[in-house]
């Protein structure tokens, strides 16, 4: 990596789904005729095809990025390259010394099998000697005392072998200790230019990374009966670029994503036997195609950015520090405040509890990203919840909580009767809601319950008037909405019966 060094912070970062793109400026004082200028400290997971390089003032030859690896001692702090080094030289010494042992126990090997072969030949010459010789005896005490200082020295190897696998295994520990170090790939932007004068240049780089992303994030507190609504967004970032103080954007568009159109199949017909009439049934539940209030299931996980099918791009009024750390950084976008109708509901088939409720009107101009939203009700964290897609204008809901004063319960009964004549099945329901008061107040709450929804003939669903808490009714979803109010410390009894019935010719129910 060659060229001139420069200085090209980062002044703005757009951020998308799963990455982001990068914009870094600088103005840099160039010669006249060709010059090739460096930017250092770039993510090495940088996109090469997406390198955009302009210059006002000079014509751009060409940009590139060019990544190498540091590798050695030399790139690591003081103090652990003195351990690296203290290391390396106890390790060559160990390898030294246990090649010396070796040497050693292979010297001592040979004496040893020297002085049984030459034990061997003395026994066959003192069948014919008539006494023991005096060389025979010399050259025994010979073998014996090499023997003897070959173990020594042996012995002495393997201590200071052993002392030295002490000292490493101590260096080794330190190591640790100090942080691992890894080989190091930096990244760098070459960019050629040729300017026609000497003067000052404003150059612009762009390129995109991956590891950032964003999603919607936004922020209610309630203050009486207003609702001041937050729109932010969360985003996170490990691209190994620190960016500091910078113009932040979010933008719901998908670059990655390849637009085709859909493929044509043929679509066959084909005659088969008539066969005798016979409806399977199932229960399932039916999405609502529809945004604000209208929507209340959502996913458990937001895999995406909603965005209700037009890209859009928001941009944070404030400057913003990013850090690589991998850790979420909230940046609030704009707000709004708006009057809210408050109310308590309870819907006991999917929680046994009573949550407040807030309901008013998105008066931005632009949508809500569907997403979490942080409460904050009577100075203090109220907990989490999520709003779905919501236009302009349109109504949405938020819930504040469970009621600690209120308690309710949830029964429910079955039983299934078939009529022998005409094989009709008939399915009876019953479910029975115990609601209880402990304030010394009035209390009153919206209470939803559903019932089934028939999409054919064959399948009927009715509410038994005289069985049930009179004035209940279902709308066209099969929801049964009754208002409860409890008297101070008071209880009440809600019993909801339904009778679902199909003829013989239905399965499945």
């Amino acid at each position: 990596m060659s060229g001139t060094v420069i200085e090209a912070p980062v002044a703005r970062v757009i951020f998308f789904e799963d990455r982001a793109q990068v914009i870094r400026q600088a103005r840099i004082p160039l010669p006249g005729g060709a010059s090739q200028v460096l930017l250092a400290g770039i993510s090495p997971v940088a996109v090469d095809s997406s390198l955009l390089a302009r210059a006002q003032g000079a014509r751009v030859d060409e940009a590139r990025i060019n990544r190498r690896w540091r590798i050695g001692p030399g790139e690591q702090p003081e103090k652990t390259a003195a351990l690296t080094e203290s290391l390396r030289k106890l390790r060559a010494e160990r390898a030294r010394k246990d090649g010396k042992r070796q040497v050693q126990e292979s010297r001592l090997w040979r004496l040893e099998k020297a002085a049984e072969l030459r034990t061997e030949s003395i026994g066959l010459e003192m069948t014919v000697a008539p006494d023991f010789a005096d060389s025979w005896r010399s050259e025994l005490s010979s073998f014996e005392a090499s023997a003897s200082e070959a173990e020594q020295a042996m012995a002495a190897l393997i201590s200071e072998v052993r002392d030295l696998d002490r000292r490493i295994a101590v260096v080794e520990a330190r190591l640790r200790e100090s942080g691992p170090f890894e080989p190091i790939l930096e990244a760098a932007i070459t960019v050629d230019l040729t300017a026609a004068e000497a003067g000052e240049v404003e150059l612009t780089i762009q390129y995109i990374v991956p590891c950032a992303l964003w999603r919607p994030m936004h922020r209610a507190r309630l203050e009486g009966s207003r609702v001041e609504f937050q729109r932010g967004a969360a985003a996170w970032e490990a691209t190994g670029e620190v960016w500091r103080d910078v113009e932040a954007a979010f933008s719901t568009a998908r670059p990655a994503r390849r637009s085709e159109p859909p493929l044509l199949t043929d679509d066959l017909l084909a005659v088969r036997k008539r066969m005798e009439k016979q409806i399977q049934v199932a229960m399932r539940e039916q999405e609502i195609s529809t945004t604000g209030e209208g929507q209340d299931r959502l996913m458990d996980e937001i895999p995406g950015v909603d965005d209700g099918g037009e890209s859009r791009l928001m941009t944070s009024s404030m400057r913003v520090t990013f850090l690589p750390d991998g850790r979420m950084t909230w940046i609030p976008l704009d707000s709004f405040s708006a009057q809210a109708e408050l109310d308590r509901i309870a819907r006991p088939e999917r929680i046994g509890a009573v949550l407040r409720r807030s309901r008013q009107r998105n008066g931005a101009s632009t949508p809500i990203l569907a997403g979490p939203v942080e409460l904050i009700r009577e100075g203090g964290s109220a907990g989490m919840t999520e709003v779905p897609f919501v236009a302009a204008g349109e109504t949405f809901v938020l819930a504040w909580g469970p009621d600690e004063s209120l308690r309710i319960q949830r029964e429910t009964e079955e039983h299934r009767e078939v009529v022998r004549l005409t094989g009709r099945q008939n399915v009876t329901r019953t479910v029975r809601l115990f609601a209880s008061n402990l304030e010394s107040r009035e209390v009153s709450f919206q209470l939803e319950e559903r019932i089934p929804v028939s999409e054919i003939e064959d399948v009927s669903v009715e509410i038994l008037g005289k069985e049930s808490t009179p004035g209940l009714k279902a709308d066209e979803q099969g929801i049964v909405h009754h208002t409860v109010s409890l008297r101070p410390l008071a209880t009440a009894k809600i019993q909801l019966v339904y009778r679902l019935s199909a003829g013989s010719s239905v399965k499945g129910i």
